[in-house]
């Protein structure tokens, strides 16, 4: 019974949790060579940019991105005492060369695919890094 007490407040909230880091989630990824989508441990990254420069992130243990754009916004306007602008469609279309460009650029370019640290302080502290390298990389 002690175990099994111990798990429910592992999971909290969650609906999993991996052995190896249970603070990640197991969420469907597609990184695999079949891109069949298989389930693995790992964490929700919501970034913002501006004029692809990361200027805010957060780190979320759910797979919805619905569920942390409330946790991620209120950060912004703490970190930087404003609120994101209004969305508008010519916003909305900057999105594709503006974020998702960010993201692909550390991917790809950066070659960073997997978190080395276990843990969800420990992967901030890594999410923060990989921030800071791209954008040094970007001003040079």
């Amino acid at each position: 019974m002690a175990k099994y007490q111990n798990q429910e407040a592992i999971l909290k909230e969650r609906n999993s949790y991996s052995k190896t880091d249970p603070d990640a989630t197991f969420m469907r990824m597609k990184d695999d060579h079949m891109q069949n989508g298989q389930l693995k441990p790992g964490y929700n990254v919501q970034a913002s940019t501006n004029n692809q420069y990361l200027t805010n992130y957060t780190l979320a243990q759910t797979t919805a991105d619905t569920t942390t754009l409330k946790v991620h916004l209120t950060e912004h306007i703490e970190n930087y005492d404003e609120t994101p602008q209004t969305l508008t469609i010519a916003m909305r279309k900057q999105r594709c060369w503006d974020d998702e460009a960010v993201f692909g650029n550390i991917k790809h370019n950066m070659n960073f695919n997997r978190f080395m640290l276990r843990g969800i302080d420990k992967v901030s502290v890594e999410i923060g890094l990989i921030a800071m390298a791209y954008n040094l990389k970007s001003t040079v």
